[in-house]
């Protein structure tokens, strides 16, 4: 079924739902798959926010990551800055590189800037702590909010 373009011209969707699985588009006359453990009718969407969270985990930098996953350097960054949704075939290979699950790089949330998403990751996978380390970790940040607190 045909749809109309901004500039007036009619567009036809893909007609191999093949193919546009692969360019990262919904065949048409299908809903995007859900994933179990949503309510229904929210997507997963990819989260740059995680993507980085993991790479950072791992001690991984962007070249050796889009190495191992065998992307472009390119798409790497474009993914991790929010402007490029890689396709399910390169999350895959993310994932996999990132000793991961694919969908743990996804979220319900349509926000590629929370800090929050990051930082869950990073307390979720951190190693544990010894009573000392959180000591010293603990007067840090107190000495952080000190100082923004005076600014």
């Amino acid at each position: 079924m045909p749809t109309e373009r901004r500039d007036g011209r009619r567009r036809h969707p893909h007609p191999d739902p093949r193919r546009a699985a692969v360019h990262g588009r919904p065949s048409p006359g299908t809903s995007p798959p859900s994933s179990p453990g949503l309510p229904e009718g929210q997507v997963p969407m990819f989260s740059p926010p995680r993507l980085r969270a993991y790479r950072h985990r791992r001690n991984l930098d962007p070249p050796t990551l889009a190495l191992r996953a065998h992307i472009g350097l390119a798409a790497l960054r474009a993914a991790e800055a929010g402007t490029h949704t890689p396709t399910p075939a390169q999350i895959a290979r993310l994932a996999a590189a990132l000793d991961c699950a694919a969908p743990e790089l996804h979220t319900t949330a349509a926000d590629p800037g929370d800090n929050a998403q990051y930082w869950a990751v990073i307390a979720a996978t951190a190693p544990p702590m010894t009573p000392a380390e959180i000591a010293g970790t603990g007067a840090i940040l107190r000495r952080i909010a000190q100082r923004s607190r005076a600014a």
